[in-house]
């Protein structure tokens, strides 16, 4: 099931995960709940903390362990612990090629010049391999490219496009160095790629995205513009040209194209991307009809739904976003990573109201959660509301997990609003102070 949910690109993969570890706790199970964790989870990634902090002291002979630990503290911005992780990979497997070349890759922006002189001719020396030798090239444009040398960047980046296995991207990159180190031959390389591009649909995709993040969205509506009437019919193409068009702002051209087209099973996107269009130019009565459409069309799916949420959260709209959260955490209780989307985006607005409307809802669709019962007590007590309830679910997460310290200050908070001070004293009593220095008002 997880296999087929990572394929189908569904965010249920890491709920699969977590039960399979948790079912069959073996190595290559926890690594996998990593993995999929640090693709899924945002930071501070809590599930890829726990199973790694789990697995320091009993995987430190595995690579996987090591490589997975690296990737973290990468993400958390921790280099020197990735290269920490990197080197043992590396003393694990002294001719991994692969782990070497990312060990370079890391040192080659060392803050010790000699580090990093040595690991930049390691990706000189990689960068002729058969195999690896397109990976040290991009590690090697990055790194001058971060130091503004356009020049070597450009240089390493002619390498990697005469690399037999470049792709599209590379071509992309290279023009992106071009233009820094040589504008007139950057702008000659630019009109070559759309000749190029223009045959095959992923490439004029690409290329127009690239357009548009260079602040070049006004050329990329006049390319596409110009592309053969057979291309310009695919919905590729028609969903690049809007998203050009709302890159540079073209709303009434925005307008008119999405009005007369169909995009089969991304139709609710065009509705959306219409909404959007007739919003800003202040259309408010026709804006409203079709984002109702396009929610329609999205309701197909819950990850369309999911997918139209973030997008209206990318445009500023709140209210459009979190109502469509809700919609999908109050008909689809099966999709729990959208409750915690949306606890953690109540949690960061400090919308407590808010929160208590989740978990009233959460706790319909598991009724049986510990955790859930517990933050609707906590919750609750907070507001002041409803206090024999809120103790009467803290008390049930509290017996279902007398050790959580976090459900134990829950319960001995309700236990203290009723007024039954000594038995609230009796239960913090049982955990240390270290323990009680975590905060105890809801639990992840």
């Amino acid at each position: 099931m997880a296999e087929l949910a990572r394929i189908g690109g569904s965010p249920l993969e890491l709920d699969f995960r977590q039960r399979l570890a948790e079912v069959t706790p073996a190595l290559t199970n926890q690594l996998a709940l990593v993995e999929c964790a640090l693709r899924l989870e945002k930071p501070p990634y809590p599930i890829a903390t726990t199973t790694l902090d789990r697995l320091s002291g009993i995987a430190t002979n595995d690579i996987g362990y090591h490589l997975l630990s690296a990737q973290f503290a990468l993400k958390m911005g921790d280099r020197e612990r990735a290269e920490k992780h990197l080197a043992e990979a590396l003393t694990l497997e002294p001719t991994n090629k692969l782990v070497s070349l990312n060990l370079s890759t890391l040192r080659a922006t060392h803050s010790d010049p000699q580090v990093a002189s040595t690991a930049r001719t390691h990706l000189i020396t990689f960068s002729s391999d058969p195999d690896l030798g397109i990976y040290a090239l991009r590690a090697l444009i990055t790194v001058y490219t971060t130091e503004g040398d356009y020049t070597k960047a450009a240089l390493y980046a002619k390498m990697l496009v005469t690399n037999p296995a470049a792709e599209f991207a590379d071509h992309l990159l290279y023009l992106s160095t071009l233009l820094k180190a040589d504008r007139e031959t950057g702008e000659a390389y630019l009109t070559t790629l759309k000749k190029a591009a223009q045959t095959n649909l992923l490439t004029i995709v690409q290329l127009s995205g690239w357009l548009n993040s260079n602040e070049r969205a006004h050329e990329a509506i006049d390319w596409l513009g110009s592309l053969p009437w057979y291309l310009k019919e695919t919905i590729p193409v028609q969903m690049a040209f809007a998203n050009a068009c709302m890159r540079a702002g073209q709303w009434a051209l925005l307008q008119s194209r999405l009005e007369s087209q169909q995009w089969a099973e991304n139709e609710y996107l065009r509705l959306a991307f219409l909404a959007r269009a007739l919003r800003e130019m202040r259309r408010m009565e026709l804006s409203t009809p079709v984002w109702q459409r396009a929610i329609s069309e999205a309701a197909r799916q819950p990850e369309n739904l999911f997918g139209l949420a973030q997008l209206a959260a990318g445009w500023g709209w709140k209210s459009e976003s979190e109502s469509l959260l809700l919609r999908i955490a109050r008909n689809y209780g099966n999709y729990r990573w959208v409750f915690n989307v949306l606890q953690q985006m109540y949690m960061d607005q400090g919308d407590t109201v808010s929160l208590l409307k989740l978990f009233q809802v959460w706790l319909e669709t598991m009724p049986g959660s510990p955790v859930v019962k517990n933050n609707l007590a906590a919750v609750l007590l907070l507001l002041g509301r409803d206090v024999g309830r809120a103790a009467s679910l803290a008390a049930e997460a509290y017996r279902a997990q007398p050790t959580n310290v976090v459900f134990a200050s829950t319960y001995a908070f309700a236990l203290f609003k009723r007024g039954d001070f000594q038995a609230a004293l009796q239960i913090m009593n049982r955990f240390s102070e270290e323990s009680l220095e975590k905060d105890p008002s809801v639990a992840g």
